[in-house]
C-alpha cells in the first residue's frame, strides 16, 4: 500500500515508510468529539435539546458526543448548520494543526 502526501515527504513511499503515519490514523479513530461536547456544554444544551433541533435521535447525539460513532455527512451538515458553522466536518477527525482543510 502507498500514500501520496507532500506534507510527509516523498510522493508514493511505502505506507509503512511514513515517519508517524500510523499514529494520524489511529488517532482518527479515537477521538472524543469533543468540540461538539464543549459547544453543547458552554451553552447547556442536552442531547434531547439538540437531536430535536437537527432531527436525529438522542440516543445518535449522545453516541457522537461521547467519540463512540461518528456522525454521517447528513448528521454534520445538521450539526454545522444548528451550531452556525461552529461544528464542521473537521471536528469530527483529529488531524495534526497544519493538516486540516
Amino acid at each position: 500500500m502507498y500514500v501520496s502526501c507532500t506534507d510527509w515527504g516523498d510522493l508514493y513511499m511505502p505506507l509503512d515508510e511514513q515517519p508517524g503515519l500510523t499514529a494520524i490514523v489511529r488517532s482518527v479513530y479515537k477521538s472524543p468529539m469533543s468540540h461538539l461536547s464543549k459547544f453543547m456544554e458552554d451553552r447547556q444544551l442536552s442531547d434531547e435539546l439538540v437531536s430535536e433541533a437537527i432531527g436525529v435521535s438522542r440516543v445518535t447525539i449522545s453516541r457522537i458526543r461521547r467519540g463512540k460513532v461518528r456522525p454521517d455527512w447528513s448528521t454534520i451538515g445538521k450539526l454545522k448548520e444548528f451550531s452556525e458553522g461552529e461544528i464542521t466536518a473537521d471536528d469530527f477527525v483529529d488531524l495534526p494543526e497544519g493538516m486540516r482543510a
